[in-house]
């Protein structure tokens, strides 16, 4: 039988957290044009996709989420271009962080370094309800 009567566990909200709200990228905002050549032929084949009326599922990680790209996720979902989102389970925990206390991405290194990676109270008992 394993024995939690050491573990500590802090509040979320006592975490440094590397992303804010405020990083997050707002879709209607200018951002400039991205000098990504396979970026530029994804979106390509996006619209090329939608236009043929294709279903469009996308696969992502956490640092889709993690990097501030939920809102572009959303407005593409509500214009009906991507159908599907399936997502790896590191994807839900930055999307409740942000949701419950608008941060989010804690600093692994350094938590793992001192035991304190993934021990954010709210994280693991708030995101099963």
């Amino acid at each position: 039988m394993l024995d939690f009567s050491k573990l500590k566990r802090m509040p979320l909200s006592q975490r440094y957290n590397k992303v804010n709200l405020k990083d997050i990228i707002n879709p209607e905002q200018d951002i400039g044009v991205l000098d990504n050549k396979e970026l530029t032929e994804l979106a390509e084949r996006v619209v090329s996709a939608h236009r043929a009326n294709k279903q469009i599922i996308i696969m992502i990680g956490a640092h889709v989420i993690k990097v501030g790209m939920s809102l572009f996720l959303i407005d593409l979902m509500k214009r009906g271009v991507i159908k599907h989102i399936a997502m790896n389970g590191a994807t839900p925990i930055h999307d409740f962080e942000i949701a419950h206390q608008g941060a989010t991405s804690e600093d692994v290194a350094k938590n793992i370094e001192d035991g304190s990676f993934g021990m954010a109270h709210e994280t693991g008992q708030l995101a099963e309800r």
